[in-house]
């Protein structure tokens, strides 16, 4: 009802394993994201009264709090006359377990997208999805610098992962469609356009 009444959206678990997204969506698996973070804090039962600073907010629930406030820029990143549409990534299995925040597509591209609070963060879930769906490149949004890192290394399963992940702080979410084009290598297809 709340989905309906449009106060919240429901982030659905998707396959994603090719474009559209919205294909392999489980209507059954989701995740509710408020209209505004406003509205998280009150479902949490604080107020903005109860924060008498920015660095209190960040020991409150701080990984819920940055994760609703990337998924609204995200949820509404698309032109107006386009149906708002976000996914995000689960895998559950008895002992490896992963999921990422969410999941984009930038034209016939898809791109994971991980929410890390503060600076720093175990990023295993996002190596786990760009190893099992073959994507190089991924975007991780947290307070660090902007910057683009090459990550590579082993899995506990002993799986190699290389990717190249775009951090992004915050305050540049909006320029997220701006920016990843600059460093995503051209797709078979484009390629062939190319030639």
């Amino acid at each position: 009802m709340l989905a309906l009444a449009r106060v919240c959206y429901l982030v659905h678990h998707a396959a994603c394993n090719g474009i559209p997204l919205g294909a392999e969506t489980d209507l059954r698996t989701f995740k509710p994201l408020f209209l505004d973070v406003g509205l998280l804090l009150g479902a949490c039962g604080l107020s903005m009264a109860d924060i008498p600073s920015a660095e209190a907010l960040m020991l409150v629930n701080s990984g819920q709090i940055c994760e609703q406030f990337v998924g609204q820029h995200l949820l509404y990143r698309q032109p107006l006359h386009k149906q708002p549409e976000l996914h995000y990534w689960l895998r559950e299995k008895p002992s490896s377990n992963a999921e990422v925040d969410y999941v984009i597509a930038c034209g016939q591209r898809i791109i994971p997208v991980e929410v890390k609070a503060g600076k720093t963060g175990n990023l295993r879930s996002l190596h786990q999805f760009t190893i099992e769906k073959n994507i190089p490149f991924a975007v991780k949004i947290s307070s660090e610098p902007p910057s683009l890192v090459k990550a590579s290394g082993r899995m506990p399963d002993g799986r190699a992962y290389e990717s190249q992940i775009l951090n992004l702080p915050f305050y540049l979410i909006e320029k997220l469609d701006d920016t990843h084009a600059d460093f995503l290598p051209s797709s078979p297809a484009e390629q062939g356009r190319a030639e």
